[in-house]
């Protein structure tokens, strides 16, 4: 059976963690190439180094300390991806930090979980839940983030499943220690359209526990 739809996603799919758009050959969802696998490794590694490894997105959108998650992905995507875009300044109590506006991190949210206009208005942010919010400037607090140890996913099997989702099983690793293999990982995609180009939006993810 074929999806039309994958052919599209495959056709222009993700590369690199914050710059998307390539081409690849017109193929069927049965005939993922050597370099589909890679993509969706790509894809799925944005998460994994931002520490969001064992989730279901329906569930992080259903309570405040889950989209709090959701919002830090957002914030460190941002700051590992596009470091330049939010150089840190001495800000109060001489911490390092940069502003990201609600526009960069609807963006990101919607690139990689689907959900359209998800932060929440600015007299409607619980603070204490979410502190990384500025009112007065309408903005999110995006501080310095360093990797301890960089993970990455290396995707091993991709299957076509209801819905014309995909499953895709692989492990982890860890450029630091020399592609030392680490925990294996599941994941459910979903096919999704943004900036007019046919990806990927993020179902669900689960790691096993951490093995260095």
């Amino acid at each position: 059976m074929k999806h039309k739809l994958f052919d599209k996603l495959i056709k222009c799919s993700s590369i690199g963690m914050m710059v998307f758009v390539t081409c690849l050959p017109a193929v069927s969802a049965e005939e993922y190439t050597e370099e589909t696998y890679k993509k969706m490794g790509v894809f799925l590694s944005n998460f994994t180094e931002t520490g969001l490894r064992n989730f279901e997105s329906s569930e992080l959108n259903d309570t405040p300390e889950g989209n709090e998650q959701i919002i830090n992905f957002a914030i460190k995507h941002l700051r590992i991806n596009t470091p330049k875009k939010y150089e840190s300044y001495a800000g109060e109590y001489g911490l390092l930090h940069g502003k990201a506006g609600n526009n960069d991190l609807t963006e990101v949210i919607f690139r990689y979980f689907g959900f359209k206009n998800f932060l929440p208005p600015a007299d409607q942010v619980l603070e204490k839940i979410l502190p990384s919010y500025d009112k007065k400037s309408d903005s999110w607090e995006v501080h310095e983030y360093t990797l301890d140890l960089a993970e990455y996913v290396k995707v091993t099997k991709i299957s076509p499943a209801k819905d014309d989702r995909l499953d895709v099983e692989g492990y982890t690793y860890y450029p630091d220690l020399d592609n030392k293999k680490g925990s294996k990982c599941t994941a459910v995609v979903a096919p999704h359209s943004f900036s007019k180009q046919y990806k990927w939006e993020i179902v669900s993810l689960h790691c096993d526990p951490y093995n260095l």
